[in-house]
């Protein structure tokens, strides 16, 4: 028993076999061929005009004139890209000498060290002679005070000395 064809196989042989057929040509509905084939139509060349240019040479004139400008065009890029680096270089020189100047304002580190020694040095001995004058006028205050405030008492005693209250 015989299966049927499958869809895909007939749509195939539709695709593939058929325009194959096609081509042959039928001269009667029962296919005799009991005619001769009509003759084919005679082509006249024409003459070779080498002034005028074939399709290849058409076909590689384009191409050559589709890559002229396409590098027109990539030549064109790297001279933008080339003046955008110019001016960012130069904006970076700028932002160097500005940085250079911002330097020269302060002090490098080992001569900032050397000055704070001394400093500190100058401040501590400062600070410890304020601290031996003021100790000093504490006491020399208090020694003021007890001298003045015994002087008082020395004279109330003397002034008070024959008086009986």
């Amino acid at each position: 028993m015989k299966h049927p064809p499958h869809k895909w196989v007939m749509l195939l042989s539709a695709l593939f076999i058929l325009p194959v057929f096609s081509c042959v040509r039928v001269y009667n509905i029962n296919g005799n061929r009991d005619k001769s084939p009509p003759n084919p139509p005679t082509y006249v060349r024409a003459d070779y005009d080498e002034s005028r240019p074939t399709y290849q040479e058409r076909l590689t004139n384009a191409r050559i004139d589709a890559v002229k400008a396409r590098l027109d065009g990539m030549d064109r890029a790297i001279d933008v890209k080339t003046a955008e680096l110019d001016r960012r270089l130069e904006a970076l020189n700028e932002l160097r000498s500005d940085v250079l100047k911002d330097r020269e304002q302060f002090v490098r580190k080992d001569a900032y060290t050397a000055k704070s020694e001394t400093i500190d040095k100058w401040v501590f001995t400062t600070e410890q002679r304020i601290t031996a004058i003021e100790t000093r006028s504490v006491v020399w205050m208090a020694a003021i005070g007890i001298f003045f405030a015994l002087l008082q008492i020395a004279a109330h005693v003397f002034l008070h000395r024959g008086k009986k209250e």
